[in-house]
């Protein structure tokens, strides 16, 4: 069973990315959990029988925009549906009338999840990722 618990720092060292997300590996790191805690916002974990199976959130940037992020291990695909559902419920509570997020431009799975959580494609940015990949911006607007 799938449980939705608050997110912790060290649930991203616990987590074992899919493939698409391999790049964003060294991010992994309590450092990178802990900015994450840190910030305004909403931050959960799905985890199955105590492993995370995916890691997401809302970061506010200021009042009335939000960033979505979310980090995705391997064998999330088997469970997907309840992640689909976690992450849907929160983006139909959120406060924020916009909720932007990147989606690399190679991963066509996650183009069609954001265009199915009710983003919008808006544009390419360049050079976005740690490695120098590019985005797409997505966004979600009330």
């Amino acid at each position: 069973m799938i449980e939705i618990v608050g997110f912790r720092p060290e649930h991203l060292t616990m987590l074992r990315l899919q493939a698409t997300q391999a790049s964003a590996g060294p991010l992994l790191t309590m450092e990178h959990g802990s900015q994450i805690a840190s910030c305004p916002g909403i931050a959960r974990t799905a985890l199955m029988d105590g492993e995370p199976l995916a890691c997401a959130g809302l970061i506010e940037l200021w009042q009335g925009r939000a960033y979505a992020w979310a980090y995705i291990a391997e064998h999330a695909k088997d469970h997907f549906k309840a992640v689909h559902r976690a992450v849907s419920s929160a983006l139909s509570e959120a406060k924020w009338r916009r909720i932007e997020m990147a989606v690399d431009v190679r991963d066509p799975g996650a183009k069609r999840w954001a265009a199915h959580l009710g983003f919008e494609f808006e544009g390419v940015a360049r050079k976005w990722t740690t490695d120098g990949r590019d985005v797409e911006i997505w966004a979600r607007v009330k």
